[in-house]
């Protein structure tokens, strides 16, 4: 987990300064930072949601609208 900050373009700037807290999941990031991703399924970075990471991983994504009825 690194602290990150926005470019003008949208994309994440390792910033030691910055306030949002980001998950890198890609080894071979820009930032030369150590992370794994063995599910494929995650972005270079993520949302410090354990929740979120863990339903991602498991594909859960498509059976929400079930949990919900």
């Amino acid at each position: 987990m690194q602290l990150f900050a926005r470019d003008a373009e949208g994309g994440w700037l390792l910033d030691e300064t910055a306030a949002e807290r980001r998950l890198v999941c890609k080894s071979g990031n820009p930032w030369g930072l150590p992370a794994k991703d063995r599910s494929g399924r995650l972005d270079m970075t993520e949302p410090p949601d354990l929740g979120a990471l863990l339903a991602r991983i498991d594909d859960r994504t498509a059976l929400q609208p079930e949990l919900a009825s």
